[in-house]
């Protein structure tokens, strides 16, 4: 009996080492940058929602916007790096990302802008959204 119950805690013992060992922690690797557009393009600075960092580095990144007057018709509202930007200074981080100050006013009406960073050489874009300013 006293064989047996050895038999069984040497088997036992075996297989929850054999199973512990086998087990490891799996790292997923991140995938591509993801980002989306906040609104607060206005007066006091803009933000930009950093959803998922990458594995890659992020060489710029920011708002790109177009600018257009009152009944100028043919607007671009997906603006691109070829347009307007407003390049954030700080190092990108996870989460809402901040770049304080305002842009040159050029007397436009309708601004479509979105976030974008640059990635490998190649532009990364979240969502456009657009601001109107009121006529006095």
């Amino acid at each position: 009996m006293f064989q047996k119950i050895r038999t069984v805690s040497v088997a036992l013992f075996f297989s929850t080492l054999f199973i512990l060992s086998s087990c490891t922690d799996h790292n997923i690797a991140p995938g591509p940058l993801a980002l989306t557009t906040l609104k607060s393009f206005g007066t006091s600075g803009y933000q930009i929602q950093v959803d998922e960092v990458g594995d890659k580095p992020v060489t710029e990144y920011g708002i790109v916007y177009t600018a257009y007057p009152r009944g100028l018709g043919d607007h671009n509202i997906q603006p691109t790096i070829a347009d307007n930007k407003i390049i954030f200074t700080s190092p990108i981080a996870p989460g809402v990302n901040t770049f304080t100050g305002t842009i040159r006013d050029s007397g436009a009406t309708f601004y479509y802008y979105r976030a974008y960073a640059i990635v490998d050489g190649s532009p990364v874009y979240g969502t456009y959204l657009a601001y109107t300013v009121q006529a006095p």
